[in-house]
């Protein structure tokens, strides 16, 4: 038992920052790093990620659904707040985003993203022409029933994102703290940015709503998010944190 115990700590060693009482952080005002519309992005802001020495954010844009949607890909420097194109995704973006995304927190494996799956079978009046949906129904039930998934997302018995899809979404409404921290940000279900730690204490951010994407930078000191300003309008914001030796497990 104490080998194994041993073992955990080494693996927390050196993997990122030491977990953190989240109720204990000091928070600044949010602050809005640039805007932008559903024709700068060509689409709807659907990844979001941080480069390693905090300098530079990663926006990917989604147009359609499925394997018909188009992807564009952008960067924002935090220096200039410029939204920039780019040819692809880089690949510190797409090693971000796995970790941000995974269902086990990084660094502590035992700590695990909870995923239900609710199917409801929804009755409407018949339709003329062809009925596109994310349907199971089929013969005459085709074009008045279908089939409607709602997932959920719990950790530690915390809901921290549910919505109703026919393919996968996560890392919309949350994103992993730094590796070792057991931490992670997530809306809150009235669309709060709000953090948790890995002994259920919660932190919301004041004055944000409508969040969306939440990502926590390497070195812990930032989330970035995207919060819906208008309709195919968002800005995308960060809130600064100041980590005490209080705040320190």
């Amino acid at each position: 038992m104490r080998l194994l115990a041993f073992a955990l700590a080494l693996l927390v060693q050196g993997t990122g920052i030491a977990p953190f009482d989240v109720s204990s952080l000091v928070a600044a005002p949010p602050l809005a790093v640039t805007a932008v519309d559903r024709r700068a992005l060509h689409g709807e802001p659907s990844k979001l990620a941080w480069a390693p020495d905090g300098s530079t954010l990663y926006v990917q844009s989604r147009d359609g659904i499925g394997a018909a949607a188009r992807m564009r890909h952008f960067q924002v420097r935090l220096g200039d707040q410029q939204l920039r194109p780019l040819d692809e995704e880089p690949d510190w973006a797409a090693n971000y985003w796995h970790n941000k995304v995974t269902e086990v927190a990084p660094g502590m494996p035992w700590l695990k993203i909870d995923v239900s799956v609710d199917r409801t079978r929804t009755r409407v009046a018949p339709l003329g022409g062809n009925f596109a949906s994310a349907a199971t129904a089929s013969g005459s039930e085709a074009a008045s029933s279908y089939q409607l998934s709602y997932v959920t997302l719990q950790y530690l018995g915390v809901e921290i994102g549910r919505w109703m899809t026919d393919e996968p979404k996560s890392g919309v409404t949350f994103g992993w703290g730094p590796a070792g921290s057991g931490s992670l940000a997530f809306a809150d279900q009235q669309g709060r940015l709000t953090l948790m730690d890995k002994e259920k204490r919660l932190r919301p951010i004041a004055n944000t709503a409508s969040v969306m994407l939440p990502a926590w930078s390497p070195d812990g000191n930032y989330v970035a998010f995207f919060q819906k300003s208008g309709r195919s309008k968002w800005t995308l914001s960060s809130v600064a944190l100041v980590r005490t030796q209080a705040t320190l497990q």
